[in-house]
């Protein structure tokens, strides 16, 4: 048997993504949850997941779902990158994953161009230190500025075909704030570009070109179609293979104009349905390679 372990960053994400995962939207081999502790009030600390299943088929699969904030000290910023961090990489060595999937909204890091409603899938990170010495996260690595290059086979990009993206946003809902069309872009060679140790979010509209540019200063070639605050923290957190999930909410600098309650909601549903959908054909494939 398989294990993989989904890691979602706040209790507002993980919500609408275990509502779409558990619905009657879910692809019909993808059965109820085996433990589901969901919803919560978003006060809630533990340190168990928030669902686990037990998936049969010719790729047996144990999936884990984890949210960042259930695990954090209370006391703390629920946007610390130091304290995710300190809190991920025992829970991460523990479930032994062969495969970890970082989950969260995100921007599109442009300030013109749309991609609201879609979810990007990519398999590089990006780290960029967003606020240095900042009293409430202060988290510090060598990785900061770096490209971290993709642990996950070319072999399991090839599962996520035109058919599967096609059929899998069949059952997105359209965001509310300048929607796009819905689409799934995915690719092992996406970046996802972080922000890290920004704890207030009127510093977003600076502190994110500030990482884009950074990423930009690489000239890698790559494309960073997703710009955020932990999926990098995810990566770090663990040596396995590790893709990101981005529901895209807003453009780069119109957080307070497009990222409302709904638009974040419908972000993390839509990341839901194509988690659901990724773990189908995981489960239908016959592909037994490496992560």
């Amino acid at each position: 048997m398989r294990r993989i372990s989904v890691v979602v960053n706040k209790n507002w994400e993980v919500e609408p993504a275990l509502n779409a995962m558990s619905s009657k939207l879910r692809p019909a081999n993808l059965s109820f949850p085996t433990w589901l502790n969901s919803p919560k009030d978003g006060k809630n600390q533990m340190n168990s997941p928030r669902a686990v299943y037990q998936l049969d088929g010719p790729t047996p699969l144990q999936v884990i779902i984890w949210c960042i904030q259930d695990l954090m000290n209370p006391l703390k910023s629920s946007s610390s990158s130091e304290e995710k961090f300190r809190v991920l990489p025992n829970v991460l060595a523990s479930d032994v994953p062969d495969l970890v999937i970082a989950v969260g909204t995100a921007c599109y890091p442009d300030k013109l161009v749309s991609r609201n409603g879609k979810v990007v899938i990519g398999s590089q990170f990006f780290l960029h230190n967003g606020h240095p010495d900042n009293p409430e996260s202060n988290f510090n690595t060598a990785d900061f500025d770096k490209l971290l290059p993709s642990n996950v086979s070319g072999g399991f990009f090839d599962l996520l075909t035109p058919d599967w993206r096609t059929r899998s946003v069949a059952n997105f809902l359209p965001v509310p704030n300048t929607p796009s069309t819905a689409e799934i872009l995915a690719d092992q060679k996406f970046v996802s570009v972080g922000t890290l140790n920004v704890t207030n979010y009127t510093e977003y509209p600076t502190a994110d070109p500030a990482s884009l540019n950074a990423f930009n200063n690489l000239q890698s070639g790559f494309i960073a179609p997703s710009l955020e605050t932990t999926h990098g923290i995810i990566r770090l957190s663990s040596n396995k293979p590790t893709i990101f999930i981005s529901g895209i909410v807003n453009r780069m600098t119109m957080l307070n104009q497009e990222a409302s309650p709904a638009q974040d909601y419908i972000g993390a549903f839509n990341a839901g349905i194509t988690i659901a959908n990724l773990l189908q054909v995981i489960l239908q494939s016959t592909y037994t390679g490496t992560w």
